[in-house]
């Protein structure tokens, strides 16, 4: 069968590895790449890039093995493989590479191929937001009932974090009213994983083999390798994430990898607050934060979702959790998001009344500047409209 644009790369990768997996050198691998090449691809690459993808897959070792390690006796370092030496690529060379194009695998949420990061305080919430991800993304449902999935593959999620992963994992999929399709969701019973080649082979041949378009694992901090003294730990997370996003990108899928949010760094930005260092943002194609409302009681239903991408603008959401299918609805999105909390308490103060900033300050006990201040902020949000000079009420939406 022929190769068609926009699956070159891809297929020859994958053929490249199936071959290295059982011994072949690298001279071996690139005559018979260049002859599937020749024959096959329309229109064929060029030969250095087909000698890149040799060099790519040739650094691995052949016969690695592929099963996960019950008990290893050490957690392994992160170690990339060489990196092929630097070639200079002109204008031309460029403009025919086949290089993949990210696309989105739900509409404003996560685009791939790529390494996300999912980050989180300790029970935040996140790995139900995960869960329903996934069972979204494997049905070709709406995400939280709202946001379209654009493409439907197999989804693979692991529980490393908690040790009844299993038993949790059970009861959400069980209570979630998302059809499931056994043949394309699927989990991994004893995780014992860490970043490393042993880790990396064993997923590619698990993506490839079950065509799985998205991978779930919780997380980075079980996972993570051990760094000894004198390590710089910025590469060190570099180099962990980046295998993570070149093999996503290799095989077409996302890695969605779920990590904790660093007490230490709560005063900074939300995409700033992951634990580890700037390298773990670095390394992949975006950010996912979940975060509850600190102005809302400790078990106010609703969460903040701000997602930032490589690729595309962004988003903050407000969801709210289901605890009767344990899962999450769309509330709102865009710049009222992080403002939720006021207008909770400006519905509860006036409803569909009109009020003015006075009667923030006289009903509600604002400060005058803070009352101004937050008129604007909801009036450009369109969360507010105005109704005569002075005069607001909240949208018929809300």
């Amino acid at each position: 069968d022929k190769i068609p644009l926009g699956q070159r790369n891809k297929t020859l990768a994958s053929l490249a590895g199936s071959m290295r997996r059982r011994g072949m050198g690298a001279e071996e691998i690139l005559a018979a790449l260049l002859k599937v090449n020749e024959r096959r691809c329309e229109p064929p690459l060029s030969e250095a890039e087909v000698h890149q993808i040799t060099q790519s897959v040739a650094r691995y070792k052949p016969k690695v093995s592929i099963e996960p390690q019950a008990k290893p006796t050490a957690r392994p370092k992160a170690e990339r493989p060489q990196s092929p030496q630097p070639r200079i690529v002109t204008l031309a060379d460029l403009a025919g590479m086949d290089l993949p194009k990210p696309t989105f695998l739900v509409e404003n949420i996560v685009t791939g191929p790529g390494a996300w990061s999912l980050i989180g305080a300790h029970k935040s919430g996140k790995t139900l937001f995960a869960a329903q991800l996934a069972l979204s993304y494997h049905a070709g449902t709406h995400f939280l009932d709202y946001y379209r999935t654009l493409e439907s593959r197999g989804a693979l999620f692991v529980e490393q974090d908690d040790p009844a992963g299993l038993a949790t994992l059970k009861d959400v999929v069980g209570r979630s009213p998302i059809p499931k399709d056994p043949g394309k969701f699927f989990t991994v019973e004893n995780p014992n994983f860490t970043i490393g080649p042993e880790l990396i082979t064993y997923l590619e041949r698990e993506i490839r083999e079950r065509d799985l378009g998205l991978v779930v694992h919780d997380s980075y901090t079980k996972m993570r390798p051990l760094h000894g003294p004198g390590v710089d730990i910025v590469k060190a997370e570099a180099a962990a994430f980046g295998i993570l996003d070149e093999l996503a990108k290799k095989t077409g899928c996302v890695i969605l990898i779920l990590h904790h949010r660093s007490r230490g760094n709560a005063a900074l930005d939300w995409s700033e607050q992951a634990a580890g260092t700037f390298a773990i943002g670095a390394a992949t194609e975006g950010e996912i934060h979940v975060s509850r409302f600190r102005e809302l009681s400790a078990t106010a239903p609703e969460r903040l979702v701000q997602i930032r991408g490589r690729r595309f603008e962004g988003l903050e959401a407000v969801i709210r959790f289901r605890p009767g299918t344990l899962d999450y609805e769309f509330v709102l999105e865009g710049a009222a998001a992080p403002l939720y909390p006021s207008v909770i308490e400006l519905k509860r103060g006036f409803g569909n009344r009109t009020f003015t900033p006075k009667d923030l300050t006289h009903d509600l006990g604002m400060a005058r500047t803070s009352a101004y201040r937050l008129t604007v902020r909801l009036l450009a949000a369109g969360i507010l409209v105005q109704q005569g000079y002075g005069q607001y009420r909240l949208t018929e939406a809300l």
